[in-house]
């Protein structure tokens, strides 16, 4: 209700809407009204009113100006004027004064306005409804166009029947709203009841929980402290003897002593340098702080944390030996640097006899088959198994070359291939991919090393990774992962076919020899061979021993057989057999 002479205030213009705009379900606010329509229009619709003829003499007033006096008159009856609830309280300069106004005309409803007549013929009325094609039309239409129809009904004859069936629909749909209506307040209510119910205890356990992370988080913190200070002390006697060392060499590099004196030097520090390698001789055998937590409920006590300091070694794992095969005639000696098997394995096992420049073939019986090479191999792998044949690949490092040789099923034999070798410099560890139907090979030239991709036909696909340092070992993972160590860097790795580096392990022991031939299985443990020893490293970096130098075995290749669950580890010189172990 408004004050005679106030304008409208801001709160009462957010109140109106553009009318002609809300009946397209489109809500603009007003910013002038038509007196002549009594409408309030938006900004749009008030700058285009005027636009039409029949609009030209309508008068338009913006919506900061106006008052009830420009409003326009109520139809007699469309409201009843209480003048108790008209009668305002005017600040004026006389002092406070009752007076009554007349209340504004509520908002007029704009109504829609239909058209009965036919748009073909204007004078007609509209009169039938066809059925068949859901239009109204009028007599002479019906008779044109619609009166082989079906349903063709006169809409007098019809309207009470459809009325009511209308009429029932909307009731139907109305009702149905109301239940889901009635479910979603229900729902609602429930959801809030609930809601405080769990709400309340969460806060309670918070606390419970906040005082037991407090105390587990302040006993952690003692313990990690006390370890660091203890680490740090050790961290700064390796600083010192680091500094020895390197004053040791530079001594034996000073050009301003004599050769002599030199080696003098050299001599009296020696049994000191013997004293410091024997301190750090165990390199597995470091402290380190183990920290475990498991929480329960109710979290009350801070005991769930386990605080375990340590002498860190390295596990061991027993394995089961299931066989030896000497696969070296008379009193040879073997060298064997790659085994092979398809993955079927119905095939045998191939080696590589580095030390003999052989290939040995082992069948399932353990009958041994000799193939002497022209040229001194390295790594093997296979390439098809077709039955009867199946075909392989070795690399040729020290004659820059990979040949191919088919192997026999039923008569065991090896023959070379009708597939021509390819000329491929330094290559050292060979794998086939057979979704990519590739050859990945470890190229060795100097100090620098690749992975690189070739072709059955020889051709070089892609160098994958590069490096500054040899490779001497390759394989693929289960998911053709490739993994790779090397011997001057002392480390192994494993990357995606693109070369992105995915695992990095530092492979360190008291000679720092290795590491030497790698594998992995189906949980992506990666077996390495080292010098006498053959170790297993997990996924998360945990290794464990499988065979040391008590067990007098020196390993140098091996091969995991995920089929079978059996592990075949061949040896360096000076052995004669083939390890079979069951994992």
């Amino acid at each position: 209700m408004e004050v005679p002479g106030r304008k409208e205030s801001s709160d009462d213009k957010v109140k109106r809407k553009c009318q002609p705009c809300q009946d397209e379900n489109v809500l603009h606010e007003a910013y002038g009204y038509c007196t002549t329509c009594g409408e309030y229009l938006c900004d749009a619709c008030y700058k285009y009113h005027l636009r039409p003829k029949p609009f030209k003499d309508h008068v338009l007033i913006e919506y900061k100006t106006i008052t009830s006096k420009d409003r326009a008159p109520t139809p007699p009856g469309s409201y009843k004027h209480n003048v108790f609830d008209d009668q305002v309280l005017q600040q004026g300069e006389n002092g406070d004064k009752c007076m009554t106004e007349e209340p504004p005309p509520p908002v007029p409803r704009r109504t829609r306005v239909y058209s009965t007549k036919c748009s073909l013929h204007p004078l007609d009325d509209l009169k039938y409804r066809c059925k068949t094609h859901k239009v109204i039309v009028c007599s002479e239409c019906a008779l044109k166009k619609h009166r082989h129809c079906d349903n063709l009904d006169n809409i007098h004859d019809i309207y009470d029947s459809e009325s009511e069936r209308i009429v029932s629909k909307i009731q139907y749909v109305e009702d149905k709203a109301a239940y889901i209506l009635k479910q979603e307040t229900n729902a609602n209510e429930g959801a809030d009841v609930s809601y405080e119910e769990v709400l309340s205890q969460i806060r309670l356990d918070r606390e419970q929980v906040n005082t037991y992370l407090y105390e587990t988080e302040k006993r952690l913190n003692n313990e990690v402290y006390r370890f660091r200070e203890e680490s740090k002390n050790r961290q700064t006697e390796m600083l010192d003897i680091c500094q020895k060392l390197k004053k040791k060499k530079d001594l034996i590099k000073d050009t301003n002593l004599s050769e002599i004196e030199r080696y003098i030097s050299m001599t009296e520090g020696e049994c000191e340098i013997d004293n410091i390698n024997r301190d750090l001789k165990g390199v597995f055998g470091l402290p380190r702080l183990r920290v475990s937590y498991k929480s329960q409920y109710p979290l009350l006590d801070s005991k769930n944390l386990v605080v375990e300091k340590h002498k860190r070694e390295i596990g061991r794992r027993e394995l089961k030996l299931l066989k030896k095969v000497n696969i070296a005639r008379g009193n040879q000696t073997c060298s064997i640097t790659d085994i092979a098997t398809p993955s079927n394995e119905t095939f045998p096992v191939i080696l590589v006899d580095f030390r003999n420049q052989k290939l040995i073939m082992i069948s399932v019986e353990y009958s041994l088959i000799y193939h002497q090479l022209e040229w001194i191999p390295w790594g093997i792998t296979f390439i098809s198994y077709d039955r009867p044949n199946g075909e392989i690949a070795i690399t040729c490092s020290y004659d820059d070359r990979i040949l191919f040789f088919t192997i026999g099923q039923k008569i065991a034999k090896i023959a070379e291939s009708k597939r021509t070798s390819i000329k491929v410099e330094s290559p050292r560890g060979i794998r086939y991919h057979k979704s990519e139907n590739v050859m990945i090979v470890a190229v060795n030239n100097f100090q620098n090393a690749s992975i690189q991709c070739w072709s059955l036909n020889g051709d070089l696909v892609r160098t994958i990774a590069s490096f500054g340092y040899c490779i001497e070992s390759i394989n693929l993972t289960h998911d053709n992962q490739i993994i790779f160590g090397s011997l001057s860097k002392h480390c192994i790795q494993s990357c995606d076919m693109s070369g992105k580096v995915l695992r990095y392990f530092p492979y360190i022991d008291d000679s720092m020899c290795g590491p030497y031939g790698i594998a992995s299985d189906q949980s992506q443990s990666i077996y390495v061979c080292g010098f006498k020893c053959l170790r297993v490293v997990s996924r998360e970096g945990e290794w464990n021993e499988l065979l040391t130098r008590d067990d007098g075995f020196k390993p140098q290749s091996l091969l995991v057989s995920n089929r079978s669950d059996r592990l075949y580890v061949a040896q360096e010189k000076g052995c004669t057999d083939l390890l079979i172990f069951e994992l």
